[in-house]
C-alpha cells in the first residue's frame, strides 16, 4: 500500500482526512503526512485500513490505479 492508494481509497469511499483517520484509529495529521509523502504507511496503519475497508474493497479500488 502506498500514499496514492490511501488517498484513492479515502476519496472513493467518500471520507475526508478527519473522518478516515477516526475510522481507522489514527490521527488526521498521520493521514495528511502519509498522503503528502512525508512518512510511509506503517504496517499497523495498512492493517487498520484493510480491517476498516475490507481487503476485497481495497483490491477493487487498487485496480483503478492500473
Amino acid at each position: 500500500m502506498n500514499a496514492q492508494l490511501l488517498k484513492l481509497i479515502r476519496d472513493v469511499e467518500g471520507y475526508n482526512q478527519h473522518e478516515f483517520a477516526n475510522l481507522i484509529g489514527a490521527s488526521r495529521s498521520t493521514i495528511a503526512y502519509i498522503e503528502a509523502g512525508y512518512i510511509p504507511i506503517s504496517p499497523s496503519i495498512a492493517d487498520k485500513i484493510y480491517d476498516a475497508i475490507g481487503a476485497e474493497r481495497v483490491e477493487e479500488i487498487s485496480k483503478l490505479l492500473k
